[in-house]
């Protein structure tokens, strides 16, 4: 599997070596790569968030211990799922934000700051859609 993690800003990415049991991912669409990988995004179809509705709502991982966003990796263990999901390096970033005292609003002000030669708005909504994913996954608390 290759998940690339570089210094400069790249898609947020959740990925695995393995699917997990898709049974309990209705929301979430299960992407299997030529190499073996197994990534995961937002389901199609789905009403778009509006970013202002929860743009004061704090962010917090769940079961922290399951967590390690150390170095230029980031790995999550869902035991829900019964597999080890690794994060790229913007991934890694945006989780360790997520320590219950921001709100999403400085959340997403932070990574547009982390990446100035990166669109903003692009930061901002693919951040945003990763933190979705991250709930729909019950791996983060969020309300929205």
């Amino acid at each position: 599997m290759h998940l690339s993690s570089s210094s400069t800003y790249e898609t947020p990415v959740l990925a695995s070596f393995a699917p997990p049991r898709t049974s309990l991912l209705k929301a979430v669409d299960v992407i299997s790569g030529p190499d073996g990988s197994v990534s995961l995004g937002i389901g199609k179809g789905r009403p778009p968030i509006v970013v202002s509705r929860c743009a004061n709502a704090i962010p917090r991982l769940k079961s922290r211990r399951c967590w390690i966003l150390d170095g230029r990796w980031g790995v999550v263990l869902h035991t829900g799922l019964e597999t080890p999901f690794f994060l790229n390096n913007v991934a890694r970033r945006l989780c360790s934000l997520c320590d219950g005292k921001r709100t999403l609003s400085e959340i997403l002000q932070t990574m547009a700051k982390y990446y100035p030669e990166h669109p903003r708005r692009i930061v901002m909504e693919e951040a945003t859609r990763f933190l979705v994913l991250l709930k729909e996954l019950k791996l983060l608390w969020l309300a929205i």
